[in-house]
């Protein structure tokens, strides 16, 4: 095939502003840096972009804290709340190499953020709550620009953020009317954006909320509480449905369902997928539903569940779980529209699949209350469903024993592979190819496409002087490359030379915001330089949508790799590592993957049989 040479210089000279580090043979941490101010910064939700910049959102106690030039808000808000005088929500976007900010914002007082999405132009999206609403920023034409309640408390938001963050494309508060306020009112926390920027807001109501004539349950009986998913115009001006998600009826004393949303996806047409834990004895579950009735459990099962584009319709729906406490945090879909969920569970009995990396629950018990009554340590569990949760694609446990696993999220990457984070107490996490082997710190895995497999976990943290390390994930996050990014708040962490922030401002101060970067090859590369290792596939005979995983190792900065099949190119990333599935006709194939650094492209080739 012959190249053009200006195709060739195009795809260089892009590919090297976006490299920024040398390859790494195994995984390694490729940046960790603290993001605070001079007082108490709590980073409450995070995301990243396709290009590798990663989006925080909280909220500081800071007078003195990093924003940039040309920001939306660089003046930090008065809060009498707060020991120092100030408390401001920001909004901030860390380059690729963790080396700077492309922007940091401040938003407004009074205002907590809870999740934050992102779309593909680099708009950012943050939904949270608000103590008070009477100096939230809303902008002309928005849904709602004045909280329902009297006293301007309780409302919740959604903003987004324009890519350079030096303006609000729109901002609306939630609250269109009062709930019973007896059964905790109704606040949104978690969000989604699909491919046409509709957002996808998900919070939890009692009875009397806000939905459309087009809902797919408009009502809720007095006294329960139940997920409300709410779809906007994709200008923020107007909802496109708003409905509620649960039963109507419990086993407990109080009789009124107690149905709790934790996290919300959109697939690839659509389709809202929620999961939180229903401990409801009516939950709707759908005809092809994996598991139909509650096992019980103090807070009932966990649950997923998908509704289609319009809200009208509930298209698959199933509880997940066994005799104890079971809870889905994390929700995450892969190109193919494969469900991965994530949580928490006490029960020994929790529906593990026989290809399951860990069949076995922790069989300890890690908590007690006044009178000696014991409770189980959780496991954290991973379950991959097909598109109708039907059977499981597998469903495995993922703990230490002697431990409990909690706050966990999930990220699916272009392939199949699960990215799993969370804490743990235990000192016997399993791990594989870690960046740190430390004890009571966060974990990280990356679970198999089969669930079978542990292809890498670690732990991540430090400890301060004498005492265990709180490090605690607020998300993950995957660039095409699979490389893994997380941020949260910790105690203390190990910072990476040429980070953004390589020492704590607030030194006295006990909550300090962190952001990581793990470069997570897909195989140990080889270790001679300039060379490409083809990880996958193992064997010559392949099946015609096969996959293939590669990497190249490099003293310099790997500016980009290329995928060619009988020499004509298939497949490009500016990246130095990858995973893809390729669809190939049946018959012999050869197989090329060539890497470009500034001294030119160096390869390797295969011979394969697709049949």
């Amino acid at each position: 095939m012959v190249v053009r040479p200006f195709l060739f210089t195009t795809f260089f000279l892009l590919a090297t502003v976006l490299s920024t580090a040398q390859t790494a043979t195994r995984p390694k941490v490729s940046y960790s840096t603290y993001f605070n101010g001079n007082a108490d910064t709590v980073i409450r939700a995070s995301t990243v972009d396709a290009n590798g910049d990663q989006y925080l959102t909280g909220t500081t106690d800071a007078s003195m804290f990093p924003t940039t030039p040309g920001a939306y808000r660089r003046t930090p808000t008065p809060d009498s709340s707060s020991l120092t005088g100030f408390r401001t929500m920001f909004v901030a976007k860390l380059n690729r190499g963790g080396t700077g900010l492309i922007y940091s914002t401040f938003i407004s007082a009074s205002a907590n953020p809870q999740g934050i999405a992102i779309d593909s132009s680099g708009n950012a999206y943050v939904v949270g709550l608000l103590n008070s609403a009477l100096d939230f920023p809303t902008t002309s034409g928005a849904w709602q620009r004045s909280c329902v309640s009297p006293d301007h408390f309780g409302c919740s938001f959604l903003l987004k953020l324009n890519p350079t963050g030096s303006a609000l494309a729109f901002s609306t508060l939630l609250n269109a009317k009062l709930c019973d306020e007896n059964s905790g009112g109704q606040g949104f926390t978690q969000i989604a954006v699909d491919g046409d920027r509709h957002p996808y807001v998900l919070g939890v109501g009692g009875p009397g909320c806000f939905t459309t004539a087009n809902a797919y349950k408009r009502t809720l009986p007095a006294g329960g509480v139940n997920s409300i998913i709410m779809k906007l115009k994709s200008d923020g001006s107007g909802v496109l449905y708003s409905t509620y998600l649960g039963g109507n009826n419990d086993e407990g004393e109080s009789g009124f369902a107690s149905d709790r949303p934790s996290a919300i996806a959109v697939d690839s047409n659509g389709r809202a997928i929620i999961v939180g834990s229903a401990a409801s004895i009516d939950f709707p579950t759908t005809q092809s539903a994996f598991q139909r009735t509650s096992h019980g459990g103090e807070n009932g099962d966990a649950f997923v569940a998908k509704l289609s584009p319009d809200g009208t319709t509930l298209l698959a729906s199933t509880l997940i779980g066994g005799t104890d406490s079971d809870t889905a945090t994390g929700v995450s879909v892969d190109p193919f529209n494969q469900v991965y969920v994530a949580g928490s569970t006490a029960s020994m009995d929790f529906p593990i699949t026989t290809n399951a990396f860990q069949r076995d629950h922790d069989p300890g018990f890690c908590d007690f209350q006044e009178g000696g009554v014991e409770f189980r340590c959780t496991d954290a569990f991973v379950v991959k469903l097909p598109m109708d949760f039907s059977k499981p694609v597998y469903s495995t446990y993922l703990g230490g024993q002697q431990g409990d696993e909690f706050s966990i999220h999930v990220a699916a990457d272009g392939v199949g592979h699960a990215f799993v984070v969370g804490q743990s107490n235990s000192t016997k996490f399993p791990l594989v190819k870690p960046t740190s082997s430390a004890s009571e710190l966060m974990w990280l895995s990356e679970l198999s496409i089969d669930g079978a497999r542990l292809l890498f976990s670690t732990r991540y943290g430090t400890a301060i002087c004498c005492t265990a390390n709180t490090t605690e994930p607020s998300g993950i996050g995957l660039d095409l490359a699979n490389n893994a990014y997380v941020a949260g708040n910790a105690d203390g962490v190990l910072t990476t030379p040429n980070a953004f922030q390589p020492f704590p401002d607030n030194h006295n101060e006990s909550t300090r915001g962190f952001a990581a970067k793990w470069d997570i090859p897909p195989c140990t590369l080889g270790s001679d330089d300039r060379t490409v290792t083809i990880c996958t596939p193992a064997s010559t005979t392949v099946p015609k949508k096969m996959l293939l995983a590669a990497g190249a190792t490099d003293s310099r900065n790997v500016a980009g790799m290329k995928v060619y099949v009988d020499g004509i190119a298939v497949f490009s990333i500016f990246a130095s590592h990858f995973n893809t599935y390729l669809n190939l006709s049946s018959g012999a194939h050869v197989i090329t993957v060539k890497a470009w650094d500034n001294v030119g492209p160096f390869s390797e080739r295969i011979n394969i049989l697709a049949q």
